[in-house]
């Protein structure tokens, strides 16, 4: 009886077994619980800094004055100087035109001039000798007429004297006859002073005739001075002959083109100037441009022009920059650039460009804070190279995630290297 129970006992346990191993093969193993997600990142502490904005303006040289040289007068270009390439410096001969006409002008109006200034001395001598027989004949008109009035006194005596039968007629008509000699000579006397006179009027006007003639003569001379030397081209500037327009032999036309000069003692650098920074240039301050093809270093120079109008297809201003080119080597066409500091920060959060993302118009970044990444909505300021300010969002000694950022949601934990 014991020995049945016991084998009863045995198959009930058995097959509990069978029931609890059957149960478990039927049913699927639970799934494992899924490891958290830990991404590995990289940061910086942030630490206050110095941050700059800098204008940078992209541009190119010119030169400092062109000229075009043109001939004052027409005619055969006989003689032309410097080729293109040529230094030239202020006042000197470039060429000479219709030199040889011009000269024989001069030296015919030179003798026009010569022979009035004869005329005027030989007009002049005239007036002296009219003058002077003038004098001679007042002189002898005063001496008759002394003359006469004594003969006057005679007769009236005579007169005096036949009158009272103290002397015979032929006494008193002794002294009548002398007084109408007397009175003859003077009025021959007077006549040749009012020839004088008339004289003088005459070789007076024919000196101020003369003197007309000289005024004229020299006037013609001064003229043909004039033309001749303006025959003679001259250099304008200190400068390079960039271009000659015609060759010796030929014929040149008054005001048309000879000769284009360079000024190359300065050459002056033009940027175009956005027009929110128009107001940080005036004209005479310093400037440094750059001109990479010679030096990295920069060139001191002065603004010389800030546009006032702007231009209609680039909204930019005009400017330029005076710069010293004493050695030549500045050449017009070359590229440059100006660099002006706009505004600076001191003490400011600055960050790099790649650790501040954009999304939904707005800005924001992630910072370590033990363990976990957490999202800072920022508003940035100005930017210098490679390195952004930021005005709100991000203080000094936040650990700004800067590797492994992208792919980030707020709250995500995170490791560090």
């Amino acid at each position: 009886m014991n020995i049945a129970k016991c084998n009863a006992v045995r198959v009930c346990a058995l097959l509990v077994v069978l029931n609890v191993v059957a149960g478990c093969v039927g049913k699927p193993a639970a799934p494992p619980v899924a490891a958290e997600r830990v991404t590995r990142v990289e940061v910086v502490k942030l630490e206050p800094a110095r941050i700059e904005d800098w204008l940078d303006l992209p541009g190119e040289l010119e030169a400092g004055r062109v000229v075009t040289v043109g001939a004052e007068v027409g005619g055969r270009i006989e003689w032309r100087g410097p080729k293109e390439g040529d230094r030239v410096r202020k006042g000197e001969r470039l060429a000479l035109v219709n030199r040889e006409r011009l000269t024989l002008a001069e030296r015919q109006a030179a003798l026009a001039l010569e022979q009035a200034t004869r005329a005027a001395e030989r007009a002049r001598i005239g007036v002296d000798q009219a003058r002077t027989a003038a004098a001679q004949a007042a002189e002898q008109e005063k001496k008759l007429r002394a003359l006469r009035d004594k003969t006057l006194a005679d007769r009236d005596r005579a007169t005096a004297l036949t009158a009272e039968k103290l002397a015979p007629r032929s006494y008193l008509e002794g002294f009548e006859a002398a007084l109408a000699a007397a009175e003859a000579d003077l009025a021959t006397a007077a006549g040749s002073v009012r020839a004088a006179a008339a004289a003088i009027e005459g070789a007076a006007a024919d000196h101020a005739a003369a003197l007309s003639r000289i005024e004229s003569a020299a006037a013609g001379l001064e003229e043909s001075r004039l033309w001749l030397r303006r025959s003679e081209v001259l250099s304008p500037i200190d400068g390079t002959v960039s271009q000659t327009h015609l060759e010796q032999g030929e014929i040149a036309e008054i005001n048309k083109p000879l000769f284009t000069l360079v000024a190359t003692a300065r050459v002056k650098a033009v940027f175009p100037l956005p027009e929110r920074d128009a107001a940080l240039f005036a004209k005479g301050m310093p400037a440094a441009v750059t001109v990479a093809s010679l030096a990295p270093e920069p060139i001191a120079g002065k603004v010389s022009l800030v546009g006032v109008a702007a231009d209609r297809a680039t909204s930019t201003y005009r400017l330029e920059v005076d710069l010293p080119n004493a050695a030549g080597r500045l050449k017009p066409g070359m590229l440059a650039k100006l660099r002006i500091l706009r505004t600076s920060v001191d003490g400011g959060v600055t960050v790099p460009l790649f650790a501040v993302m954009r999304s939904n118009g707005g800005m924001h970044a992630f910072v370590y804070d033990n363990g976990a990444a957490r999202r800072r909505e920022v508003s940035a300021g100005i930017i210098d190279g490679e390195r952004q300010q930021i005005i709100t969002g991000l203080a000094p000694g936040d650990l700004l995630i800067v590797k492994g950022q992208r792919e980030l949601e707020d709250g995500q934990k995170v490791s560090l290297p």
